[in-house]
């Protein structure tokens, strides 16, 4: 029999928008794996869902607490709301530890018994998830009992997590675990007292570029992140939005206009404006925004229902002539 460690708390923080189904497998899958263990509170982030994705957990999960927001808050909004509930809850201690998770993310027991473990012994430290991205046809929760080793590189993408370099305002991929500054939030484990440490995300990063804003402040605060092998989720790779990266033109240069979009190009222009220490640094923004300002013309009526998350060229240069440069994870003006 499993005892309780009732010492040890883990608070879990799911957003959501009207997926139902997915979120309701996601919610049986972290009782499955964490209930008997430690004590254990699940949240529902539920940004503007209308599919019954609400009424869903009212009648099966009446133990999950359901924050309802408004439908304008995507993924940045929910991490800002995550944030804000954590420093203003009292009833959340400062070790108590919390998971912030995609719906469509699976950790195994193994995974989440060793990263809980880890941070229970570590100070000023967060575990970001290696990510497997599965296409349909091979996805396979049964993946999560082997080793990350034993899952064939050319099958899968695999994400062993991200190093931003400030001073030539580059990102590179790692090509196997080991300490990161920023990182993919669909896993992310860490104590209350490190996370209450992350700045807020601007509007203009609705959802891509917002889990490395979040982690990257984080990084400038001491916390040391870091990618482990024996902690990975999977999930299934049509579920996530893919990068054309300048692969196909027109699609890319269309994406540069979708706030949805990993190509969402504002959401790289302030991230750069405040974080790089690039030589040039204005230049090349103003290049950029100048490549946004032509496609937004073209582009942006496709996107029009987008418009609560999506920036304009006027407000966008609101915010790069703004005079204000971060440090140690803090926006200060001059």
């Amino acid at each position: 029999m499993l005892l309780v460690n009732t010492d040890t708390r883990l608070i879990v923080f799911i957003p959501c928008h009207n997926r139902k189904d997915t979120t309701q497998e996601c919610i049986k899958h972290i009782y499955n794996i964490v209930n008997r263990k430690w004590g254990l509170k699940v949240h529902i982030i539920a940004d503007g869902c209308t599919d019954g994705t609400v009424d869903m957990i009212k009648e099966h999960h009446n133990e999950v607490e359901i924050h309802e927001l408004n439908g304008k808050q995507y993924w940045g909004g929910c991490l800002n709301y995550i944030t804000n509930f954590i420093t203003n809850r009292n009833s959340i201690g400062n070790d108590d530890i919390i998971l912030i998770a995609n719906d469509d993310a699976y950790l195994s027991e193994k995974s989440l018994d060793m990263g809980v473990n880890h941070l229970i012994n570590s100070k000023n430290s967060a575990l970001i998830p290696i990510l497997v991205d599965a296409p349909t046809e091979s996805f396979n929760r049964n993946m999560l009992d082997k080793t990350i080793l034993d899952i064939n590189e050319n099958q899968f993408d695999i994400n062993w997590g991200n190093i931003y370099d400030e001073k030539l305002d580059k990102q590179t991929n790692r090509s196997k675990p080991g300490c990161v500054n920023l990182g993919v939030t669909a896993s992310l484990l860490i104590k209350k007292s490190d996370l209450v440490k992350a700045q807020r995300i601007p509007v203009g990063i609705p959802h891509y570029y917002s889990d490395f804003w979040m982690t990257y402040s984080l990084s400038l605060h001491g916390i040391e992140m870091t990618t482990n092998f024996e902690y990975y989720a999977i999930r299934k790779k049509e579920t996530t939005r893919k990068s054309y990266g300048g692969k196909i033109k027109r699609k890319y240069w269309e994406q540069c206009c979708n706030p949805q979009s990993p190509d969402y190009l504002p959401a790289g222009i302030l991230f750069s404006k405040y974080f790089s220490r690039r030589r040039g640094k204005h230049l090349n923004l103003m290049k950029q925004y100048v490549k946004f300002t032509l496609l937004y013309i073209v582009f942006s009526k496709k996107y029009a229902n987008k418009a609560s998350m999506q920036t304009t060229p006027i407000k966008l240069m609101m915010d790069i002539m703004t005079n204000t440069k971060a440090k140690n994870g803090k926006v200060r003006k001059k």
